[in-house]
């Protein structure tokens, strides 16, 4: 399949797929499967966003690979922040930290060690690319402190992501943001 129709396939299946009801985990999950049906080897996909409850600070999504989706929450302290001991060190923290809408870093002998440990992790897992996006929505469409996501992909292919699947990625994060923003306010 190429990287076009990929493109078009998954984003209508993205939107309809949500609009039929489904829910994060499940949205994740075939995102994830149709990606490597397409030729992306990705061994991991999550995504983040923030949360409107008072405990609450935000809520996560993976896919991967060897054992499909699931759920976590990440608890927030009386000043509001993610209560995380490893949130602000990671790749997500950095983003958001930073307000650049994307990282990456190619996991093969140039990586630089102890930057994020998460990502030295992956390393040690056989991770040979990371790359995630942070996309912001307009503040007259957010709800309380919900002002977009963030995602990564990670691939375990000697060379990495070639450039013509980043750009796959980089053009399904629209819908999957509108997808995961419309799920989080319901």
């Amino acid at each position: 399949m190429t990287e076009e129709r990929a493109k078009r396939e998954i984003g209508e299946w993205i939107v309809s797929t949500t609009l039929a009801g489904s829910n994060e985990v499940a949205i994740l999950t075939g995102v994830g499967e149709r990606l490597n049906a397409a030729g992306v080897s990705l061994v991991r996909v999550s995504v983040a966003t923030d949360l409107l409850d008072p405990t609450f600070d935000g809520r996560g999504v993976r896919w991967l690979r060897d054992q499909g989706g699931l759920e976590e929450t990440f608890e927030r302290d009386d000043e509001g922040t993610i209560v995380s001991e490893n949130f602000p060190q990671s790749p997500f923290g950095f983003l958001l930290r930073s307000g650049q809408p994307t990282l990456r870093r190619r996991l093969d002998a140039t990586y630089r060690r102890g930057e994020f440990e998460m990502l030295d992790r992956f390393q040690d897992q056989g991770v040979t690319d990371y790359l995630a996006f942070s996309v912001r929505v307009g503040e007259t469409i957010r709800l309380g402190v919900g002002e977009g996501i963030t995602a990564s992909w990670a691939t375990d292919v000697p060379d990495g992501f070639p450039s013509t699947q980043v750009e796959l990625l980089a053009a399904i994060m629209p819908a999957l943001t509108l997808a995961f923003m419309l799920r989080t306010t319901h």
